[in-house]
Parts: structure tokens; C-alpha cells; sequence
């Protein structure tokens, strides 16, 4: 019992390190401290967090894919540009769940008054779903804690990992990376 509650303890002490704001400069930080930087960043400035259930043809073709995450992206770029808001620092990483369906979890930082276009534009990222389960398809909050967010997007990389081709690896877009450099004072 008395291991148990020190187990739990050393875990929650674990998960309270990797919400705080990264002590490495940003040249030196490692990949999992730039996605917290970029998390801290993002909900400064009013960024949204969401997860998507990608369509089964989407998860089959990225399941395919030799870089399922560079797939996913270019196919988010591209919707986002048909909803005129190409640019938009975002974040995120791919998760396979133990029951083998690929999602994806990340956070955004949608231009004031964009909140319905960007929910257009990862929906379409994430392919067609039939009207039962398409409401069920994306969840998106305000982010509170990007940190905790971000620590949370990541949980699974390894498993992730192994299910797909390459690297588990988390992505940062260009303006995400330039918001979270200058947050972490690079």
C-alpha cells in the first residue's frame, strides 16, 4: 500500500514537471520542451485545443503513408487555405489508440472570429464521417493549461510509433515554432 501511494506520488510529480514552462533555452530544448513551450505560448494568446476522429480512408491512407504526419499536415494546409486562414500556428501529433483507430490531438491559434472556419477546415482534414458519427468527430475547447495539453497530445508517441512508418515526432507549424521561440525568449 504504502509503495502504491509513493508510486502515485513519484506520477503525479512526473505529470506536475512536464506542465511547467521549460527551463532549456530554446536551441537546447528537446523536441517533448519546444511542444510545452509552444502549448504555454498558445494559450496565451487565446489558442483552442482539439481532437479529431479521422475517417476510416483517412486512417487507412495515412496508416499507408511513409510520413503519416507530413501527409496529415498537407492535407490540413490545404484546408485551411480554401477557409482563407493559411498561417495559423498550430500544433499537434497523431495517436493510435488500443483499439487501432488513428486520431489526432493538437492546439490552434485561430484569428479572432474564425472559430467556425477552422472547425471547417479540420473537419475536412480528417475526412468524411456519416452524419451519426460526424458529430462526434471533432472536439474543440478554449485552452486552458496548453502545457498539460500538450503533455497529454503526446501520451502515446511510442505506441504510435510502432503502429505507423518512422519516427513517433510531435509537429510544430512555422508561425507555431515563431510564437514559441519568442515565448520562450530565443
Amino acid at each position: 500500500m504504502v509503495l502504491l501511494l509513493l508510486l502515485r506520488k513519484r506520477t503525479d510529480e512526473h505529470k506536475a514537471l512536464k506542465t511547467v514552462v521549460p527551463s532549456s533555452s530554446w536551441k537546447r530544448a528537446t523536441e517533448d520542451e519546444k511542444f510545452r513551450f509552444a502549448g504555454h505560448a498558445a494559450t496565451l494568446q487565446n489558442g483552442v485545443a482539439f481532437s479529431l476522429n479521422l475517417s476510416p480512408k483517412q486512417q487507412a491512407k495515412l496508416k499507408k503513408h511513409k510520413d503519416p504526419l507530413r501527409a496529415f499536415t498537407d492535407t490540413l494546409n490545404r484546408e485551411l487555405k480554401k477557409q482563407n486562414l493559411s498561417g495559423i500556428p498550430y500544433a499537434l501529433s497523431l495517436e493510435d489508440s488500443k483499439k487501432d483507430k488513428l486520431h489526432v490531438h493538437g492546439f490552434m491559434v485561430p484569428p479572432s472570429g474564425s472559430l467556425e472556419a477552422l472547425k471547417a477546415a479540420i473537419r475536412a482534414a480528417g475526412g468524411l464521417f456519416d452524419k451519426s458519427a460526424a458529430t462526434r468527430q471533432l472536439t474543440v475547447k478554449p485552452l486552458f493549461g496548453g502545457a498539460g495539453w500538450a503533455f497529454y497530445c503526446q501520451k502515446d508517441t511510442i505506441r504510435t510509433g510502432k503502429k505507423l512508418e518512422g519516427e513517433p515526432r510531435l509537429f510544430l507549424s512555422r508561425s507555431m515554432t515563431k510564437i514559441s521561440r519568442e515565448f520562450s525568449g530565443q
